[in-house]
């Protein structure tokens, strides 16, 4: 049975989930039952059914200002730096969600990088974020796009993983290669895909760029 974490780092937005885990929990430790209890969280509000979503990093009010917003025949939506909004189904949490000085949007309107690679969202602390999308559990493949197209950044290494499994692992970009995406396979067990970018580079030992551009989920 799926419980309400996915993994040390990935949970669900259910308090409802968490209030129940705890009582379950009480009752172990009080020898009232003999097993560990292991909670499935109920549908989240504005849960996304099973299926393939684009969403592309930007100030929802700039460019790229396309709408709808479609790249290779996928239809974006516009996510900014908004706090995760039950209603929607999505949003970030973290050190400096909500402080417009330090949550940044960048767009650099350089030739030959479409408009989800142009655009961004970064913390300019390099503070780690937490972006969470309410998805029905399953398997996805899903692909992070990240860096800026104006120039590299070879010494501030970016990191993310989704679901826990490392996808962006300190890697540097340059000036021939800006911007990079990477793919993963991983299983939603909690209702909600769970995306952490930014924080302490382990070859630098400092807080580092992460410039989130876009994310592709698709069902396997």
């Amino acid at each position: 049975m799926d419980s309400v974490a996915s993994s040390l780092t990935g949970w669900t937005q259910d308090p409802e989930a968490f209030t129940t885990l705890r009582n379950e929990l009480g009752r172990y430790l009080g020898h009232e039952r003999t097993t560990l209890p292991v909670t499935v969280a109920a549908p989240q509000p504005g849960q996304h059914p099973r299926g393939s979503y684009s969403l592309n990093f930007q100030d929802p009010r700039a460019r790229p200002t396309a709408d709808p917003l479609v790249v290779d025949g996928r239809t974006y939506t516009k996510v900014g730096w908004g706090p995760y909004d039950p209603a929607h189904g999505y949003g970030w949490s973290g050190e400096n969600v909500g402080s417009p000085a330090v949550a940044l949007y960048g767009y650099d309107a350089r030739d030959g990088f479409d408009e989800r690679r142009r655009s961004c969202l970064y913390d300019d602390y390099g503070r780690p974020a937490r972006f969470e999308f309410a998805l029905e559990n399953g398997r996805y493949r899903v692909t992070l796009g990240v860096g800026r197209p104006a120039r590299g950044y070879p010494d501030e290494p970016a990191n993310a993983a989704v679901e826990g499994q490392r996808l962006i692992d300190d890697v540097a970009t340059t000036d021939a290669q800006p911007t990079l995406a990477r793919s993963v396979s991983v299983e939603v067990r909690d209702g909600s895909l769970t995306l952490e970018a930014g924080g302490r580079s382990r070859r630098t030992g400092d807080f580092s760029y992460t410039f989130v551009a876009f994310l592709d989920v698709v069902p396997e």
